[in-house]
């Protein structure tokens, strides 16, 4: 079993680790950096999004912080052959109805 760690934030693996160590945050798992949205999963029916998705402004917090779209936090568990064996989220329920 493996466990990864895949962020929006913007900067690469590199950088987004750093920010987190910075802040005394240090991870022992893999740390992805994907302000492009390519690793989400597909939408099933092309207008259920699992994910919820907000503006993050960032930048605000000066250095190598950029504006971006934050994913709210959501699980994703795949077996070895790919196949998904659990999805959670914000939009999941009984998640999905809460404001």
């Amino acid at each position: 079993m493996a466990l990864h760690a895949i962020t929006a934030e913007t900067g690469g693996a590199p950088e987004v680790k750093k920010r987190l160590a910075d802040r005394d945050t240090v991870l022992s798992y893999p740390v992805h950096s994907d302000p492009e949205h390519k690793l989400l999963l597909p939408d099933k029916d092309g207008e259920t999004s699992l994910y919820v998705t907000k503006q993050q402004n960032a930048s605000k917090f000066g250095g190598s912080y950029t504006d971006y779209i934050m994913v709210q936090p959501a699980l994703v568990v795949v077996n070895k052959k790919g196949a998904l064996q659990q999805v959670w989220s914000w939009n999941t329920p009984p998640l999905d109805t809460v404001k």
